[in-house]
């Protein structure tokens, strides 16, 4: 139904948003734009021919179930529409790419050569930042919020890495060397962030990547994780990268404030806010306080010295963390639907992964899992499915990811 033309169109529109996301400020619509635009007017031309498999149809009713919630809750309690659910409303606009994508056939080497670039164009600029400009986060003034950029960097290098290990199990070695590359680049940009959130789940990626492909590369992967540690350890050790100087600054802010001597450090401030967002869901449980109502139940707080007025200032104007928040914000609806975003995706990748012999599916159901897994670990120190930038990606590596294995299944079942 696709000409090779508007393949070829899709899949530069998909290489454009991975590489110009972190680096061109307002860029990250520009591109899903424009495959809406697309998909629209291929649904309306094919509707007839187009036939939907019940794992899209269930993740696409998740995705639109999540966007109306959040309508139904800022007119509830007369919020702004759309911007107090701007971000939300991206998981409803990529239904119909998911539907698009499923009859594009996309192919792995482009969205490896999306990744790859994209990263290393981040690692580049990262090191440009810090070693040249000498700023104290690298990326702190590039197209979206730093904490943002260390987790989208983060999320693209582990998936390099996994597509860098599965090319080095299938012996493309040349394939495997530049994605690799790839993935180190990721990972040294997020380092020089000073994201720490972003960090975490690095170590938990690696080790199931070994433990996947432990078969397949016995004799590499050791090699593999020595080479890794080594790094990390230099670079931790070195004064230049800032990771020492991250990690003595948390545990100073925990620290403190389990001493109730300082809690206007970052970390205190977090503990504050997450108090503040289960004091104020457990007044209103169910549909919660709404977004100007966050703000009242939060002096009301403040007067009753249940949190410290520091969270009052302008710029602490969400939970740090995205369960929570959305527990303060939209109720237990809230939190069950974003459960369902991110579990119902997440099921799914787990059992293709656990269901296929084919080492491609295997890998492609790995990407999805990867890209919840740290979705899943930022989102318990901030609120990535509320920022525009990130909400995005996660929704189009999602509908991407989900297409490739639709496509792959349908494929293998012609040819049989």
């Amino acid at each position: 139904m696709l000409n090779n033309q508007l393949k070829h169109t899709i899949n530069l529109l998909i290489f454009s948003f991975f590489t110009t996301i972190l680096l061109i400020r307002k860029s990250y619509y520009i591109p899903p734009l424009i495959l809406l635009l697309i998909a629209i007017f291929f649904i309306a031309k094919f509707h007839k021919q187009i036939d939907i498999p019940n794992k899209i149809k269930i993740y696409s009713m998740v995705c639109i179930s999540y966007s109306l919630l959040a309508l139904f809750i800022a007119i509830i309690h007369n919020d702004p529409i759309p911007s107090s659910f701007k971000a939300e409303t991206f998981a409803a606009l990529t239904v119909p790419i998911i539907i698009l994508f499923s009859y594009t056939n996309l192919n792995l080497k482009i969205i490896a050569l999306s990744l790859s670039s994209a990263t290393i164009l981040a690692g580049c600029k990262a090191i440009y930042d810090k070693f040249v400009l000498g700023l104290e986060r690298a990326l702190s003034e590039s197209a979206v919020h730093v904490v943002i950029t260390g987790g989208i960097v983060m999320t693209m290098a582990m998936l390099c890495c996994a597509i860098s290990i599965y090319y080095l199990s299938q012996k493309h070695y040349k394939n495997a060397i530049v994605t690799g590359f790839a993935a180190i680049m990721g990972v040294l940009a997020s380092i020089l962030t000073g994201s720490r959130g972003s960090w975490l789940v690095f170590p938990f990626i690696i080790i199931l990547l070994f433990i996947v492909y432990w078969k397949s590369l016995k004799k590499a992967i050791p090699i593999i994780g020595i080479c890794l540690i080594s790094g990390i350890t230099i670079l931790a050790l070195s004064p230049d990268t800032g990771i020492s100087k991250r990690y003595h600054q948390a545990i100073y802010d925990i620290t403190h404030y389990a001493e109730q001597t300082e809690k206007t450090t970052s970390i205190g401030m977090r503990f504050e806010l997450w108090k503040s967002a289960w004091y104020g869901f457990l007044e209103k449980p169910i549909l919660g306080w709404g977004k100007a109502g966050m703000f009242e139940a939060k002096k009301q707080q403040v007067e009753q010295n249940i949190i410290i007025p520091y969270t009052l200032s302008p710029h602490l104007t969400h939970a740090h963390n995205q369960f929570l928040e959305q527990m303060f914000f939209r109720g237990l609806l809230g939190l069950l639907v974003l459960l369902a975003i991110l579990f119902i995706p997440l099921i799914h990748f787990i059992n293709s992964f656990r269901q296929t012999m084919s080492s491609y599916e295997k890998l492609i159901s790995l990407l999805g899992i990867i890209n919840i897994l740290t979705f899943l670990s930022y989102n318990m120190s901030d609120v990535f499915l509320t920022i525009k930038e990130s909400s995005m990606f996660y929704f189009l590596v999602n509908a991407i990811i989900y297409a490739m294995l639709y496509h792959n299944k349908k494929t293998a079942m012609y040819k049989e």
